[in-house]
């Protein structure tokens, strides 16, 4: 028995308007995507039949309103996995048009509740308190959210939003002075180096919880989710090794003239001794640093940069034994092991498509 899709259309306020499935009286076809750190995307699309009245194709295609909800659920009993929501989107376009052959469509659009962090700026001024801040990532990043779109945010507040506490998370920096920038491009920027994900998550009927989640939005399944030719769950895998623009010595030079000049040299010895050509030399000016420490720390920096370029690509397969959605997750890490060669891979994305010929789910993996 193949997986069972539903849509579940809901107001604004929440209320259920309609489960529409893939059958006569429901959808022609959808897609919709989820990404780490992304408000994601869907398509969800109609076509009036035949020996259908316009009046009833428009009654049947009325449930949908700007910013109402709309859930896609899947179960798949054959396989043990129960109704559970895939992916939770906001409406926020509706495309409709007649065709040569005098048919209709439908197409109904939007982006997931993360979306509704991009609806705000930061309104404050620079050096407030409100626009300049430092410390843990995490807290850095709910100030921001709770005070320009959150439960204290006054009149700009968004309806139903609430903040997750406050765990302590992340890596500290700073200061960050953001004033007048969309609030989503503000957590976005200091989650890239604040050792986290985020997220906006559906909690109840209209109501969403900003999160943060440590290290990495999923699980470590590293130990229980392995793809390899031999277990039938990859596809067309690629591995590349490239020591084209490797660099295992760095020349650093700081301040003076001449003979004068400091200079560092920082080297990998165990990736020289890998080879009797292994000493790969590049040179780094640092005349803006004033002390050893310094020019050891951009050298090193420089180091890790000229590593051997390693990658493992595939096409993860959906197999009895390992399935998005019961084996493994969004934001999970997972192993890929190829021609000998093993990599930690993280979920970082996937798509689902249907329609009433086929169906498919596309998953993206990236280095972790």
């Amino acid at each position: 028995m193949p997986e069972i899709w539903q849509v579940r259309v809901k107001a604004q306020d929440g209320s259920l308007a309609g489960v529409l499935t893939g059958q006569e009286d429901g959808f022609t076809g959808f897609s919709f995507n989820k990404t780490v750190n992304s408000p994601g995307s869907f398509l969800l699309y109609f076509m009036r039949r035949a020996s259908e009245e316009m009046a009833d194709f428009l009654t049947r295609t009325a449930i949908f309103e700007a910013d109402g909800q709309v859930e896609f659920w899947r179960a798949w009993p054959e396989m043990d996995i129960d109704w559970q929501v895939e992916g939770e989107y906001l409406a926020l376009a509706m495309r409709m048009y007649s065709t040569v052959e005098g048919g209709m469509m439908l197409y109904v659009s939007g982006r997931g509740p993360l979306d509704l962090i991009g609806r705000r700026i930061v309104e404050s001024c620079t050096d407030s308190a409100g626009a300049r801040k430092t410390g843990l990532a995490e807290a850095v990043i709910k100030e921001y959210v709770e005070e320009q779109a959150g439960p204290t945010a006054g009149a700009r507040a968004l309806p139903g939003l609430t903040v997750q506490p406050d765990a302590g998370g992340g890596i500290a920096g700073g200061p960050w002075a953001k004033q007048f920038q969309n609030l989503l491009d503000v957590v976005q920027e200091i989650r890239q180096t604040g050792g986290g994900d985020i997220d906006v998550v559906g909690t109840g009927p209209a109501t969403y919880e900003f999160r943060w989640y440590e290290g990495q939005r999923g699980a470590d399944r590293t130990a229980n989710v392995l793809f390899a030719l031999g277990r039938g769950n990859m596809g067309q895998p690629e591995l590349n090794l490239s020591h084209l623009d490797e660099t295992t010595a760095v020349l650093v030079g700081g301040q003076g003239e001449g003979a004068a000049r400091q200079l560092v040299w920082r080297t990998d010895p165990v990736r020289m001794a890998q080879s009797p050509w292994g000493r790969r030399e590049r040179w780094r000016d640092a005349r803006q640093e004033a002390d050893v420490a310094g020019l050891d720390a951009l050298g090193d920096a420089y180091l890790v940069e000229g590593t051997p370029k390693e990658a493992l690509t595939f096409v993860p397969l959906q197999v009895p034994g390992t399935l998005l959605g019961k084996h493994y997750f969004l934001g999970d890490l997972v192993t890929g092991s190829y021609a000998g060669y093993t990599a930690t891979k993280h979920v970082h994305s996937y798509t689902y498509s249907w329609s009433q010929e086929a169906q498919d789910v596309t998953v993206e993996l990236t280095d972790a």
